[in-house]
């Protein structure tokens, strides 16, 4: 039965792409926000990509308890979402504000912050949750999501500490091995790195999620690159593909949505726009150096090459 609601998660809306997950599941472990008839109709809603009802239910709800810690983290995750970056923030400001010495809340809260991309206040909250309750049985989660951080701001060092903690608390801790492969494989010890990538394959297609799977896929796939093994990156890479087309479904759907919404844009700009902006622009105090714009959709490579970039001395990249 686990498993089973575990994979209905991934077929529900949520998470990075806008589209994917439940946005009330963050209240585990805390006062709940669905006691609130509105909260079960704003999921529902959700769950059909009925974005514009969904959040307008979590509002009324949120302004009848506007205390509720849950609520507040809930409705600021719909609006991040959304794209509503600056609701979000006052949203997770106040419950901020309200209760710093919660730890279940301080463990949303970093989540939220991680969502908008902020990712020394993500790390921040998490630290206060482990000083809030260092037993908690949450730690070793709290420790992966402040390696994975880490680990994407260049700290490999404090990155492979955090990682080591969460496994000797959990050695079973997928996510996490998969992390110190990855850093084993930026600092060059490729032999570890292959080895703890097909441990992960090997001994994890029964419980691993196929992400975690596919991704330590490409991990090898990269090495076995990099080595000049050409045919056995392919092979890899092969693989990883397989194994996420089992899962392809919301994925097509959000590519989807983003090309429509690509294509509207297209059609909504016009040449008026680019002359105003270049009038704009042409008002601006000049820059001591150049400044250059990376975008894309996502996952399409730009982090690894915002990554990349970032690693030369005389640049400068923010996220």
């Amino acid at each position: 039965m686990a498993r089973r609601k575990k994979k209905q998660q991934k077929n529900t809306p949520t998470g990075k792409n806008a589209h994917r997950g439940k946005i009330a599941a963050a209240g585990r472990g805390h006062r709940p926000s669905t006691a609130d008839p509105d909260v079960g109709k704003a999921i529902r809603a959700w769950e059909r990509r009925d974005f514009d009802r969904a959040i307008s239910l979590y509002e009324r709800a949120l302004k009848r308890d506007p205390g509720n810690p849950v609520l507040l983290v809930d409705v600021a995750r719909a609006y991040a979402l959304r794209f509503r970056f600056v609701d979000a923030e006052l949203l997770i400001e106040r419950a901020f504000r309200r209760y710093p010495d919660d730890a279940q809340l301080q463990i949303m809260l970093g989540r939220s912050f991680e969502q908008l991309q902020q990712f020394d206040r993500a790390i921040a909250c998490f630290r206060r949750a482990l000083e809030l309750q260092p037993d908690s049985r949450q730690r070793a989660g709290s420790l992966l999501q402040l390696a994975m951080m880490h680990e994407r701001l260049h700290d490999l060092d404090s990155a492979e500490e955090f990682l080591e903690e969460a496994l000797q608390l959990n050695p079973n801790l997928v996510k996490a091995n998969l992390t110190l492969a990855v850093i084993e494989r930026r600092t060059g010890r490729t032999n570890e790195a292959v080895v703890r990538l097909k441990a992960i394959v090997e001994q994890g297609q029964g419980d691993a999620e196929p992400e975690v799977i596919a991704r330590s896929l490409y991990q090898i796939a990269a090495i076995q690159d990099q080595r000049g093994q050409y045919n056995e990156s392919y092979a890899s890479l092969t693989e990883g593909k397989q194994v996420l087309e089992k899962i392809s479904a919301p994925y097509r759907y959000d590519a989807d949505q983003i090309t429509r919404s690509a294509r509207r844009m297209i059609r909504a700009v016009t040449s008026d726009h680019f002359q105003r902006w270049k009038a704009d622009g042409n008002r601006l105090k000049a820059l001591p150096s150049g400044i250059a714009f990376l975008t894309s959709h996502p996952r399409s490579g730009t982090t690894l090459l915002e990554q990349a970039l970032d690693s030369h001395p005389q640049l400068i990249s923010a996220d």
